[in-house]
């Protein structure tokens, strides 16, 4: 509804991805209508509305092995409520609801040596794709497209555990803050880049130069994480309707 909003008040007079009507309202019942983007936001709806009926951590168990099936059964599944990308990414929500559940994995993952792993694959997957881009071999590209999440997944462990042993963080931390607003940076990011991007459109600059296109990148991005984070901080976490909305709990005090 923000997306759309946003878009409504500004398409008249800037360049807008993906344009809105009124009837958009409706739309946005069914399908990601703003932006194909905005898959995401249906994909964690049914997401919380799955887990949430597995009362136990056995069944949260038997759900992660159930979404690893399902992920890879080639299923045609209608579009309608992006019940697709639902079903294809429920496995990574669950391994997420796994691995803060088992306090076994924690001590695992907290001395498993994964930069050794992350090196290994991400040099077999290079060269894997200069030998067969050309050789119509696509068994390996599978292969590889399969392993690309769970690489990233290590990746983000890796960083987190280098960062955890050179620096002590306290609740003060900007770490700490970017950590626990990253859920409001991951559903509002787009619309802030998106308008970011429709601002710059409308410079009188151009953004084929280097020494253009590198600022306007950087502020781009930059409002997409300096924004959301500066809304869950200082509106969504402060008032009870905002928490409400977004599942971040009850409300503090001022």
């Amino acid at each position: 509804m923000i997306v759309i909003t946003i878009k409504l008040l500004t398409q008249g007079n800037m360049t807008v991805d993906n344009p809105v009507t009124i009837m958009s309202y409706v739309k946005m019942l069914y399908s990601p209508e703003a932006g194909y983007f905005l898959w995401f936001i249906w994909a964690l709806w049914w997401m919380f509305v799955v887990v949430s009926l597995m009362k136990t951590a056995k069944s949260r168990l038997i759900l992660f092995f159930l979404a690893v099936i399902v992920h890879f059964v080639p299923l045609k599944l209608p579009e309608v409520f992006c019940i697709p990308q639902f079903k294809n990414m429920l496995v990574y929500f669950m391994l997420g609801v796994v691995c803060f559940e088992n306090k076994a994995l924690h001590s695992f993952i907290k001395n498993f040596h994964s930069g050794k792993v992350v090196a290994s694959v991400l040099l077999f997957i290079v060269f894997e794709y200069i030998t067969l881009t050309n050789t119509g071999m696509t068994s390996i590209k599978n292969i590889t497209s399969i392993m690309l999440p769970y690489i990233g997944i290590l990746f983000v462990m890796e960083v987190s555990k280098l960062i955890c042993k050179y620096k002590s963080l306290d609740k003060g931390s900007i770490l700490i803050l970017i950590s626990s607003s990253s859920y409001i940076i991951y559903l509002f990011h787009t619309t802030f880049e998106g308008f970011a991007k429709a601002v710059c459109r409308k410079l009188p600059l151009d953004s084929n130069l280097a020494y253009i296109f590198v600022p306007e990148v950087i502020a781009v991005v930059g409002c997409g994480v300096v924004i959301p984070i500066i809304l869950y901080k200082y509106v969504f976490v402060r008032y009870a309707i905002t928490r409400v909305l977004f599942g971040l709990g009850k409300a503090r005090n001022k």
